[in-house]
């Protein structure tokens, strides 16, 4: 009787050109994800391919670039990245299968930045605080431009990048991901690297990333789009505000003041909505209710 094959399910997680669809063709052992040097994204939304060997069938989801310079604000920016995690997630999830291991793909080339650093908060926000801990490998890419030992070279690694490899457990692996089509050995001693490392962190648990441990992480996700889209809440909601103190201060007449009324009430089930349960945007609402609770109903002329 014939065993069934391990599934193993691996997510890419990087920036723009730093190699993620290169390092999922590296995995598979073949050309699925289009690849290229340019810093604009190719991967638009969640792609995924599959391949097996004798023990495992591999499935790789590629994903869109993390802090992509196509968006013009950060709260569009991790938005658009939300909603391209939530497809990848509701994915898995129609197809019966957890996530194995993210792969976050880095490069020798690039020293670790500002934005490197911005990208790895808005993982840890997306996903959970225990979520390098418990599902991450580091891939740095390009290892044909290294020479060097890379035990000796983490240890000499500082800040931010120092403290991920730490969160990560030292689970770190160089891949070279050169032209398979030359039959360069490089590429196919990455490949067996990679899987071999991704069945050892696995083993013998194999603890996966699911559908509920992502849905457990909403209210994070929520209080960090209303904080990023704060600075704008703030200056129409102030003027909104403004403008019904104003509208409330000239009443004359019931009909205006029972309008005035029902639109601080819609204005009010707005800001709940964009709220989303997170409190940040409470003293708005409070802010109308001293408003509609000062409109002076029964003061004003029937017209």
């Amino acid at each position: 009787m014939a065993t069934s094959k391990k599934e193993i399910t691996v997510v890419l997680l990087g920036k723009t050109g730093y190699g993620k669809s290169s390092t999922g063709n590296t995995l598979l052992g073949a050309y699925r994800f289009e690849e290229s040097n340019s810093m604009s994204s190719i991967s638009k939304t969640v792609v995924d391919y599959s391949n097996e060997d004798k023990d495992c069938r591999w499935r790789v989801y590629d994903t869109r670039g993390l802090m992509d310079v196509e968006k013009e604000t950060p709260y569009e920016d991790f938005l658009s990245i939300c909603e391209d995690i939530t497809k990848l997630m509701q994915i898995c999830k129609e197809h019966s299968s957890h996530i194995t291991v993210f792969l976050l793909v880095f490069t020798f080339i690039n020293k670790f930045s500002c934005e490197d650093k911005k990208s790895v908060e808005w993982i840890e926000t997306i996903f959970g605080k225990t979520f390098f801990e418990n599902h991450c490998i580091i891939v740095l890419t390009r290892e044909d431009c290294f020479d060097g030992n890379l035990d000796n070279w983490l240890q000499k690694q500082t800040g931010e990048f120092a403290n991920l490899v730490k969160r990560c457990k030292q689970r770190v692996v160089p891949v070279c991901n050169k032209d398979i089509d030359n039959n360069d050995k490089r590429r196919e001693d990455s490949r067996k690297k990679l899987r071999s490392s991704i069945i050892e962190f696995k083993q013998p648990t194999w603890l996966c990333y699911t559908f509920d441990d992502y849905m457990k992480q909403s209210q994070e996700r929520n209080l960090a789009l209303v904080e990023l889209e704060l600075p704008i809440l703030d200056v129409k909601y102030k003027q909104e505000i403004s403008s019904v103190r104003e509208t409330r201060l000239k009443l004359k007449l019931k009909e205006e003041a029972l309008n005035l009324h029902t639109r601080i009430g819609v204005l009010i089930e707005d800001i709940k909505r964009k709220d989303n349960k997170t409190g940040l945007l409470d003293k708005y609402i409070e802010e109308l209710e001293f408003e509609k609770a000062a409109i002076p109903l029964k003061s004003c002329k029937i017209f």
